[in-house]
């Protein structure tokens, strides 16, 4: 857990800093995320869980949906710096993680990427 505290104490404010562009995050999420994941609690995803009210939601607390034991044992809660950190190398930040994704280097994209989540998977 002490990783976390210091990854996400060095990219806090990332998507402030940057002034995040919701348009460009709407496209990386079509190119990287909605094959996986749906934005709405009542859609089926077609592989990932719903991200519908994933920032402020506990980390492996879709009901229903079968998390690995890495992700359902992280103890953290899904922040707009919880999320940078973990999008830039999933299995970096979260060791045993089942998402296959190899990450976003760009911090540009990953803020432009959480800007638009934190908008379009508002509850």
């Amino acid at each position: 857990m002490r990783g976390w505290v210091v990854v996400l104490a060095a990219v806090a404010g990332a998507a402030e800093a940057h002034g995040a562009d919701d348009a460009r995050g709407r496209a990386l999420f079509k190119e990287h995320c909605a094959a996986c994941h749906t934005l709405r609690a009542h859609q089926p995803p077609s592989f990932g869980p719903t991200l519908q009210g994933l920032i402020g939601r506990p980390a492996g607390a879709v009901d229903g949906y079968p998390y690995s034991p890495a992700m359902a044992g992280a103890g953290l809660v899904w922040s707009e710096a919880a999320l940078d950190a973990y999008l830039a190398g999933p299995e970096a930040a979260l060791p045993g993680t089942a998402m296959r994704f190899p990450g976003l280097a760009a911090a540009a994209d990953r803020a432009d990427l959480i800007a638009y989540l934190a908008r379009a998977a508002a509850p």
